[in-house]
């Protein structure tokens, strides 16, 4: 309703908002407006593309005598089309401890059953999965959550190849200063 806190409105109207990155946007109707009144309707996505969800709100009536709105809500979710053999499906080996290989744009890569790839991989398909969620706040910490676990993984990876990958810093006595001066140039590089 136009009164109280929502009088600066110009008229009594349905807002549609939705919630992104904590911050709460009002969207525009079919009409080009996001004060929706009766008629009027919102949809998000193409009825027709059926691999996206489809939303749609119409406003019915809006009853500023008794202080209501009557609204018809429509949803349908994505369709999931399962295609196993494009990109993420291991291989050979066993699905516990047994490596195997992922194709990515066709091409075939190994997988170190004990390597960070496996764990990355679970958190990118955890951050996917988390589109699924419906409450916002939630969606929002999950793919957070999936985001800062792969960094960890990274991170304690390089860690360690940083630790494994550093040469030994010669002895005493192993050589004359002109063979130390010559040792090759090692610089360790990590290719994602």
């Amino acid at each position: 309703m136009a009164e109280d806190w929502d009088s600066a409105f110009p008229r009594s109207a349905v807002f549609v908002h939705r919630l992104s990155d904590g911050r709460s946007y009002r969207m525009t109707g079919s009409s080009g407006s996001s004060d929706l009144v009766a008629g009027d309707r919102f949809t998000w996505g193409d009825p027709a593309v059926t691999l996206l969800s489809f939303t749609s709100v119409h406003v019915d009536e809006i009853n500023e005598k008794e202080h209501f709105a009557k609204v018809t809500l429509s949803y349908r979710p994505r369709e999931i089309v399962r295609i196993p053999s494009i990109v993420g499906e291991i291989f050979g080996g066993v699905a516990v401890d047994g490596g195997g290989i992922i194709f990515v744009n066709g091409v075939p890569h190994p997988v170190d059953p004990w390597g960070p790839l496996v764990g990355v991989l679970a958190q990118v398909v955890a951050h996917g999965t988390a589109d699924q969620i419906a409450d916002p706040l939630v969606r929002l910490a999950a793919k957070k959550s999936a985001l800062a676990r792969i960094v960890q993984i990274a991170s304690d990876h390089l860690q360690d190849l940083t630790h494994l990958e550093t040469p030994p810093a010669p002895t005493r006595g192993t050589g004359s200063a002109e063979q130390i001066h010559r040792l090759p140039d090692f610089r360790p590089a990590v290719y994602l």
